[in-house]
């Protein structure tokens, strides 16, 4: 297993962007009810054929808003689903920039899941938390290759489990500071376990060759390969040591058992 196998296994995100502002504004209540109720009883009794509005609101027998329709200054298109309580339940809507969007709210209103589009026209499913916390989100990406991705309570990426353009699975797992500490995933010529430090670098990793043997390389604070532990085709051991440009060293830093 190369280096640039290693690096494909470390680099184990893909883009969701289904956190922070896609999925919350359709449930702002200052939206659903920017205007008055029009007073029901007061209606023509013929209705025209069309009908020109910027906000349009279906009540129920008690004069209770139930569905609004409205279009917001900055281009924001949105239907809403109220229930008897007044909270936006069900909302549908487009976003400034056409993108579509399709939103579940609780019994107090606050967004729980969404589905949207990305400007690329992948799609994504995000999942909130009581407090509107993006939690866990699936979607594609580009090439259509599918992720499911796990938040914190602040919103911060802990894991992402993944299929790669090449159709093999990755399983990365990262910390507070959104960086990848350890990984696993199959490649086309083998499958590897990565850790990496607080930089981001890789520092150790354990794979299988595509012959199936087994290798563990060390890597030095510049991600520069410094040792190497093997078995050839046949199980015979070897070890190696390399310099600081990654070049094998010969001579009494190497031993072959």
């Amino acid at each position: 297993m190369n280096r640039k196998q290693y690096a494909v296994i470390v680099v184990l995100a893909i883009v969701f962007g289904l956190a922070n502002g896609v999925s919350t504004w359709v449930f702002k209540e200052a939206f659903v009810f920017a205007q008055k109720a029009p007073e029901v009883g007061k209606m023509e009794p013929n209705p025209s054929k069309v009908i020109v509005a910027e906000e349009i609101y279906l009540v129920d027998k008690d004069y209770k808003i139930r569905v609004s329709f409205a279009i917001q200054p900055d281009g924001r298109l949105g239907l809403h689903f109220v229930d008897g309580t007044g909270q936006a339940r069900l909302a549908v809507g487009l976003l400034p920039d056409g993108s579509p969007v399709i939103n579940l709210a609780d019994r107090d209103g606050g967004p729980r899941t969404g589905l949207s589009l990305m400007e690329d026209g992948s799609p994504g499913i995000s999942f909130y938390d009581r407090n509107g916390k993006l939690r866990a989100g699936l979607g594609l990406d580009e090439d259509g290759s599918p992720g499911l991705g796990f938040y914190d309570k602040e919103r911060k990426r802990r894991a992402n489990l993944s299929l790669l353009s090449d159709g093999n699975p990755s399983l990365g797992l990262y910390d507070q500071n959104d960086q990848v500490r350890a990984g696993i995933g199959l490649g086309e010529n083998g499958s590897a376990l990565v850790l990496s430090d607080r930089n981001g670098r890789l520092r150790a990793g354990l794979g299988l060759q595509p012959d199936g043997s087994p290798v563990l390389k060390l890597h030095d604070k510049n991600g520069s390969r410094r040792a190497e532990l093997s078995l050839s085709p046949d199980g015979k051991p070897d070890l190696s040591f390399f310099d600081n440009a990654g070049e094998k060293s010969n001579g009494a830093e190497k031993d072959r058992f």
